[in-house]
Formats: C-alpha cells, sequence, structure tokens
C-alpha cells in the first residue's frame, strides 16, 4: 500500500466519522425537540384536565389560579430537568445550586414567602371570597382578588386597597357578607319629658313601612338610659345582606321625620347662667361714688 492510498483510506475514515457525529449530533437534538414538544403537550392536557375538576370542586376560584399556577411550575421544572438529563448533562450540580439558592432566597424574601403561606391559609381556610364585604387590617371594602402575595380590596369610595396576605392572617378579619341576614342598629334619643311607649309604637311603624325589612326576627326596641336630658333606645332592624345600607340610610332619616310629625323632640342640652352682682371693694383713701 503506497503513501497515496493511505491518505486516502485515513480521510476516507475521517470524514465518515465526522458524517456519523454529525448525524449523532442532529439525532440528539431531534429527539431533545421531540420530549420537549411531547412535554409540553403533555403539561396542556394535565393542565386541562385539572381545570375540569376543579370546576366541580367546591374550592375558591383564586384557589383554582393558584393550584394551575403551581401545577404547570412544577411539570415545566420536571420536564426541563427530563431534558438536561437526556442531553447527558449531570444533575447534581444544579441539585446544589438550587439547594444553596433556595436557602439564600429564603432568607432574602422571608417577608415575601410569609405573604405566600398566608394567600395559602386564606384560600383554602376561606375567611372571606371574592365579592365580600370585609374590614381587614382596619380598611372596609369589597374584595376584587385574592392573589398568592396580596388580596385586594375596593372601598366604598372606589380606592382600590392591596393588602399584603401575611398581615391580614395575623389580624381580625371582619366579614359582613358571611351572614345571610343582618341587624342594623341605631341610637334614637329623645327628650327626657316625652312619651315612651308613644316612641316604641313609631319605631315599630317605621320598620313596618319599609319592605326590605324582616318581620321576623322582631325589631329590638329597648331604652337603655336615661339621664337628666334625655331617653335613649337601642333601636335595631333585620334585613338581607344586601340591602342593610339602604335600610340604614332610610333609618336615620324616618326615624326623625316620625318622631318630628308626632311631636317627640329630639333632646337639646340646657344651661343655666346665674349672674351674681357683687360690690366692688372700696380702696383705701378712696371717695366712695
Amino acid at each position: 500500500m503506497n503513501v497515496n492510498s493511505l491518505s486516502k483510506t485515513l480521510s476516507s475514515i475521517e470524514n465518515f466519522s465526522l458524517k456519523d457525529l454529525n448525524f449523532r449530533l442532529l439525532v440528539n437534538i431531534t429527539q431533545l425537540v421531540a420530549v420537549l414538544l411531547i412535554g409540553w403537550i403533555i403539561i396542556r392536557i394535565i393542565v386541562h384536565f385539572e381545570k375540569k375538576a376543579l370546576k366541580k370542586s367546591k374550592l375558591d376560584d383564586a384557589a383554582h389560579v393558584i393550584i394551575i399556577r403551581i401545577t404547570r411550575i412544577t411539570l415545566w421544572v420536571l420536564l426541563i430537568l427530563t431534558i438536561l438529563s437526556k442531553a447527558g448533562i449531570s444533575m447534581a450540580p444544579f441539585v446544589a445550586l438550587l439547594g444553596g439558592g433556595a436557602a439564600a432566597i429564603a432568607l432574602g424574601l422571608k417577608d415575601s414567602l410569609g405573604n405566600v403561606a398566608g394567600g395559602l391559609i386564606l384560600i383554602f381556610t376561606k375567611p372571606f371570597t371574592q365579592g365580600d364585604e370585609v374590614e381587614l387590617c382596619g380598611v372596609s371594602g369589597i374584595v376584587q382578588y385574592i392573589d398568592l402575595m396580596t388580596t385586594r380590596l375596593l372601598t366604598f369610595s372606589n380606592r382600590l386597597i392591596v393588602i399584603p396576605n401575611g398581615s391580614i392572617v395575623v389580624s381580625v378579619i371582619i366579614n359582613h357578607s358571611a351572614e345571610d341576614i343582618r341587624r342594623v342598629d341605631s341610637k334614637v334619643m329623645i327628650h327626657r319629658g316625652s312619651d315612651v311607649e308613644r316612641t316604641r309604637v313609631l319605631l315599630q311603624e317605621v320598620a313596618a313601612e319599609n319592605k326590605a325589612i324582616l318581620r321576623d326576627p322582631e325589631p329590638l326596641i329597648a331604652v337603655t338610659e336615661t339621664n337628666a336630658d334625655a331617653i335613649c333606645f337601642d333601636y335595631g332592624v333585620w334585613c338581607n345582606t344586601p340591602d342593610r345600607w339602604d335600610v340604614k340610610y332610610y333609618i336615620e332619616e324616618a326615624v326623625v321625620k316620625k318622631l318630628s310629625a308626632a311631636g317627640i323632640n329630639m333632646p337639646v342640652s340646657e344651661l343655666d347662667v346665674k349672674i351674681v352682682e357683687t360690690e366692688r371693694p372700696v380702696k383705701a383713701g378712696a371717695r366712695p361714688s
């Protein structure tokens, strides 16, 4: 075998090895793309059936969003790890990096993680839901949205308030929409010399004249305090929860009109002022006037 033939043989082997390497690389890339595509389709199918299952459950809509989000993130992480493993990349450095990074992130974002934990507590314990009228951290409004980290309230003056969930779970929560009916309470004060029984009848008439006020339970009308100037009544009427603001405004106006028309006056504080005249002392040496 001469030198030329040996050179040609080596060149042929080199060309074949290069072509084989390129072919294998193309096959590997094709496999990775196929795994990515199949994984993407599987994730969509799983999320689709999960959404259907959640719609049949009693969980709040906010819980649906959180569960679907967590499922999607988890599946994508698993898919990426599968692709890296298929590519022959060792997972040990990534696991160590994730472990160290998770510890650093947990320390740096402890308040945010507390809000996330608070969001999960609110979503699954459901002290309130979207559309409820609540008082949270001293702020009253309608719940617009419960997210993983914050809860959004729309106040009655149309202001949007965003409250961290971590603050909500450690504070007092007042849900005005939790029950179907509510009692609207008011204080009624009349002049000390007014007829108590007549006032009681008039207050019953005020309640009977509004169809939004329930007949059962009966209105609360009770004298709670008397003093030198006034007699004080506790006046409470029951209504359906959505009607409570209309009923409250009606009560405040109707009571004043009804009592005034019947000649029963509101208390007026009286103050007696007495002027006592005293003789001015005469200074020494001064002539009396």
